[in-house]
């Protein structure tokens, strides 16, 4: 195996070791890993469960990547909702419908509406 991948996999290895209960690839991809004496099919089998947990990896940050542009539109919409109701506030000041110091109105509000 490259250098690059052992790497990645030790790492992934520790992820995975942390895990409550790791899925039913990853506790193989552990059980090959730790084999001493690993035969040519083992290997094969490592190697298509390491491919497999990398795609999993990228799904997983790429889910990550979409939340926080959902996220980010949600609070976007939140700031707009909110700058037009202090708006709205504004011109119920202006018109003294409201006491500026305690954001009252200076009407009860059956007189308001």
């Amino acid at each position: 195996m490259e250098k690059q991948m052992r790497e990645w996999l030790e790492d992934r290895v520790a992820y995975i070791r942390g895990l409550k209960s790791p899925n039913d690839h990853q506790r193989l991809l552990l059980l090959l890993n730790d084999k001493k004496d690993a035969t040519d099919d083992d290997r094969r089998k490592l190697v298509a469960l390491i491919r497999a947990e990398k795609a999993a990896e990228k799904a997983q940050r790429a889910k990550a990547s979409v939340a926080k542009i959902v996220n980010a539109e949600k609070l976007a919409e939140r700031k707009n909702r909110d700058h037009q109701l202090y708006q709205s506030a504004g011109l119920l000041i202006l018109a003294g419908l409201v006491d500026t110091k305690t954001g009252k109105p200076t009407l009860d509000r059956g007189e308001l509406l």
